[in-house]
This record gives C-alpha cells, structure tokens and sequence, in this order.
C-alpha cells in the first residue's frame, strides 16, 4: 500500500510537470489547454465572452477572481492590447467549454491591457498566470436585446422608459385619463369615426426604442376593425376614435393599454410601451 501510494504521488507530479509545458503561438504568448471542446464555438472580434477568469503571479499571490464578483462575468473581445501575447490572443484561441492558463508579462498586462500602473509589489519583468474558463459567446446585439428585455420587467421599468422617449421627443401633449397619448401629425379632414363604426387604417408599429414589429404598409393590405369591439388592444381603438379621415397621429400606448404585464409571445415583451404610427384612411358605411 505504501509503494502504491509514493507511486501515486510521482505520477501527480509528473502529470503536474507535463502540464506546465507551455506551448508557444505565434503572437507570443505562452500557453496550454487544461481543458479542450473540440465541438465548441471560437468567438469573433466584437462578441462578448462569458467567463471564468483568475490571474496570479508567479509566487502563486491571486490578484483577480472573476468568481468572486459575479458568476457572469464579461468581457468583450477585441483586438490584442499589445505585442508578445495579450490576454485577447488567449480568448481568440478559445471555444466555448475550454479551459486554459497562459503567462503574460506583467507589466504588458496593466500597463497595455487595464490601462494602469504596475502594482510596485510586482515586478516589470515578472510574468502573470491567468487560469480561463470559456463559459460562453454573445453578439453585442444579443447583450443589448438581453438588457433590453431585462429592463421591461416592472412597470416602474417601463416608467422610466417612457419617460425618457416622452423626453428625447419632445413630446408635450397631456395624456388621457386612460394613460394614452395622441400627438396628431396631419388632421384630417373627413368623418371622425365613433363607437361601433368600421374603419381602415395603415399603421407603422413599434417599440419604445423605435424597432418596428408590425406594418400594414409592407403587406400593402389596410386593417379593418370595429372600434370599441375589442378586436384590436384598447389604446389603438382610443386613439382612432381622436382622428378624422385623411388624419395622421402617433399613439403611444403604455402596457396597460395594449399587452399588459404578460406581453405577446415572444414578440412584445411584459410592461411594453408600444407607439404606433397611424393613418386613418376610411370611416366604413
């Protein structure tokens, strides 16, 4: 049993020597994978990485641990911050569910990389060990749709957003007593609709950061509706009945008013302000 055991032991270590064999890319950087997934994905200049992140140095002193900030912790990858093998080169040699350590110099690190000085503890010439784990690649588009989303959750949220495009528009006008706002672009001149009327109308619709979800233009096909049937969400039946034929207006309707706090599958989030461009085109006989 003993001998089994001091075997077991030599052959750790020798694992553990094997291990710190660094290879060498040819951007300078020293490194080796502890861990490989040959089936994962690289990530592309400009996507943002999910990551576990940890760098020491040499005498084995941690300096950072992304764990022990958030279990989500991000990073963009962008092009490598100085020559001779930057933390950007080990990023691009990874794909998602790899784990790797490389060495990089010191002062390289904060003075090129975090855009700060040396720590007088570490010396210029030391080199950093960085242990990274790759947990995951966003588009920048998917962060911002995912903040977005998460900043619709609440309806003081939406609030908050409404506010600020009320603001970036300049949109004076009052609300009604039910929430809406009606800004007319263009008054019309014919009939104005009244409960129970049919009616067509074109519409542009979108969300309170402007994307468009919905067009009746692009169909080249007018909707048809009865106001005040409930066939349409309620701030759209509201608005049209504050028109006349040939009138033009923007609605902006708070969530109350259109989907409420459950949204519409995965079209409309939950508390969306929606703003919908409209033209009334006929009041039906």
């Amino acid at each position: 049993m003993r001998v089994f055991g001091i075997l077991f032991a030599f052959l750790f270590l020798f694992s553990c020597m094997q291990q710190e064999e660094y290879l060498q890319h040819e951007s300078g950087l020293q490194y080796y994978f502890i861990q490989e997934n040959p089936d994962g994905s690289f990530a592309q200049p400009g996507d943002i990485l999910t990551l576990d992140f940890v760098y020491r140095t040499e005498s084995d002193s941690v300096l950072f641990d992304s764990r022990e900030i958030d279990s989500q912790y991000r990073m963009q990858l962008n092009e490598p911050s100085h020559l001779g093998g930057s933390i950007e080169d080990a990023w691009a040699l990874m794909r998602i569910g790899d784990s790797l350590r490389c060495k990089i110099n010191a002062l390289d690190f904060y003075r090129e990389t975090r855009k700060m000085d040396l720590p007088e503890s570490i010396d210029p010439t030391e080199y950093l060990i960085f242990d990274v784990k790759l947990k995951g690649i966003q588009t920048y588009s998917d962060i911002a749709k995912e903040r977005s989303e998460a900043r619709h959750n609440t309806q003081e949220a939406e609030m908050i957003l409404l506010d600020d495009y009320l603001t970036k528009t300049n949109t004076t006008v009052e609300p009604s007593s039910s929430g809406l706002y009606v800004v007319h672009t263009e008054e019309g001149a014919g009939v104005a609709p009244k409960m129970g009327d049919r009616v067509s109308i074109h519409y542009v619709a979108k969300k309170i950061d402007m994307s468009i979800f919905d067009s009746s233009y692009d169909r080249n096909q007018e909707l048809v509706f009865t106001v005040g049937s409930g066939e349409m969400i309620a701030g759209l039946e509201e608005g049209v009945l504050q028109m006349k034929e040939g009138g033009r207006a923007r609605f902006i309707i708070p969530s109350f008013l259109a989907y409420g706090e459950e949204g519409y599958g995965k079209l409309i989030g939950p508390f969306s302000t929606l703003v919908f461009e409209v033209e009334l085109k006929q009041v039906l006989p």
